[in-house]
């Protein structure tokens, strides 16, 4: 009948639409219910209806029939609306199991057949550079992004594909002048000097924090060229100098950290005063500028670890540098400091000591040298700080204390031949004094037949053996002409 007609010109629609409100639902059984109707008795839109079978599978963690159902539509029906959305679906579906080789074909019959047909056509190019990119074809990637500007890009393809393309030439390949090449040929696409900056720098800044620190430097030193002054500059002249450090290339890197420090304030100033202190004193032996950046540190930074770090580098560099007004200054800084742990204030008052001596302040200088024996375990510090109190009490004329400490030295420190040869020509010269002619002799040829380190220490042992002996001659002079004349007045009786 004609009602019984109209009826059953409405159903293939309700079932198609009750499929849809189920599927909306998640109720993905009723769903399949309605749509396996519609394929199986070829409704309208029953294609559409395969379609979406496999779209539940998918979602019911069903891969391997969501594909099978897919695959069927541009197969069998490839002139259909659906067949496009088909063939990324499968596409997306190979990639998203990590499966790059077999989503490639899709994707590229999708591209390939249904160019003007889709509007799908820029997600697959995308989706192509992608899947290129990840397989280490990077060309291929590149080739496939440009392509989505031929074909129209919604804002978003366009800025997807824009994003790649950096990704690859500034940070991938650090060619970023390539990139500003490509720009200029897209309609509407202009780079200013700022956004030029950034992207030369952040195509230096890939290299660097992927750890490919040659072509770091070489991308630094390229941005430096065209933007000596630019924004990133500082920043740039300091990963520079990290770069340089890690191949430890120091005089180089050294060069970067200076260039930041004599700019003034900055992110990296304060890290650049401490490195490259680090390098004048250790690696370049500039012990002048070293003490300059070091007490720079100090005065610059707001942590106390590194603010004490940087008085025990000043400490040491003046030393080096023979300013002994500094080296006193710094070292009672860091004979005082809570930071510093037993061996740095032993190595504190070593200074403090020699300090003192040289001043000629020796009771000062016992205090401190008497200090750097319970403090230091450095058997050189003790043995020299040994031997300047031995040095003392002879000056002041205390000489068995002199003779006990040498002794003293000798026995603790017997591995510091330099200090033993010196201390052992100080015996010598109290047992001279004392008129101890032979002992002092023997201490001198033990020198000059056991001690070969130091030519100027046996030098000086020769000397004094010399004055020695000459002494021995004239006192043994002395005594002959005394007996003769006893002799001649005796025959004069």
């Amino acid at each position: 009948s004609t009602s019984e007609n109209e009826v059953a010109a409405f159903v293939p629609d309700a079932v198609m639409r009750a499929g849809d409100c189920s599927f909306k639902k998640n109720k993905y059984d009723d769903a399949l219910k309605y749509y396996n109707e519609a394929y199986d008795k070829r409704y309208t839109g029953f294609v559409y209806a395969l379609y979406q079978k496999g779209i539940i599978e998918g979602l019911r963690g069903k891969t391997v029939e969501k594909l099978l159902l897919l695959e069927r539509v541009p197969k069998e029906f490839p002139e259909s609306e659906y067949a496009d959305d088909a063939l990324f679906q499968i596409g997306a579906t190979y990639q998203q199991i990590n499966k790059l080789d077999q989503a490639l074909p899709p994707f590229k019959k999708l591209v390939a057949d249904y160019k003007g047909k889709t509007d799908l056509f820029n997600a697959a190019l995308l989706r192509l550079g992608l899947i290129s990119y990840n397989q280490g074809n990077t060309e291929q990637a590149i080739n496939y992004y440009k392509q989505v500007f031929s074909y129209n890009p919604n804002a978003d393809d366009a800025k997807e594909a824009l994003a790649a393309l950096e990704e690859i030439y500034v940070k991938d390949l650090a060619k970023p002048d390539e990139y500003f090449a490509f720009l200029e040929t897209i309609p509407g696409y202009k780079v200013g000097n700022v956004e030029k900056d950034n992207i030369n720098f952040k195509s230096a800044e890939a290299q660097f924090e992927n750890g490919n620190y040659e072509k770091a430097i070489e991308a630094y030193t390229t941005y430096l060229a065209k933007y000596p002054n630019g924004p990133n500059s500082l920043q740039a002249r300091y990963n520079r100098g990290e770069s340089y450090a890690v191949l430890k290339k120091y005089s180089e890197a050294f060069k970067d950290y200076d260039a930041v420090v004599q700019k003034g304030n900055s992110k990296s100033y304060v890290k650049a005063i401490g490195k490259a202190a680090a390098i004048a004193y250790n690696h370049d032996k500039n012990f002048n500028r070293a003490f300059e950046l070091y007490v720079l540190l100090e005065k610059e930074s707001t942590e106390d670890e590194q603010r004490f770090e940087a008085q025990l580098g000043a400490m040491r560099a003046a030393y080096r540098t023979n300013n002994a007004t500094q080296v006193d200054a710094y070292a009672r800084k860091v004979a005082t400091n809570t930071k510093a742990t037993k061996e740095q204030q032993g190595v504190a008052n070593f200074y403090i000591g020699k300090s003192a001596f040289d001043k000629k302040n020796y009771t000062e200088a016992v205090a401190a040298f008497n200090k750097v024996l319970t403090l230091s375990t450095s058997s050189e510090q003790q043995a020299e700080a040994r031997y300047h109190i031995a040095l003392v009490n002879y000056q002041t004329r205390k000489l068995d204390e002199a003779i006990a400490m040498c002794e003293q030295l000798a026995e603790k420190n017997g591995d510091q031949e330099t200090w033993v040869a010196k201390s052992i020509i100080l015996q010598s010269d109290i047992y001279a004094e004392k008129g101890d002619l032979f002992n002092a002799r023997a201490a001198l040829e033990a020198v000059i037949e056991n001690f070969t380190a130091d030519a100027t220490i046996v030098a000086e042992a020769k000397e004094k053996l010399r004055q020695l002996e000459a002494k021995e001659k004239a006192s043994t002079r002395l005594r002959s002409s005394t007996d003769d004349g006893k002799l001649q007045m005796d025959n004069g009786n």
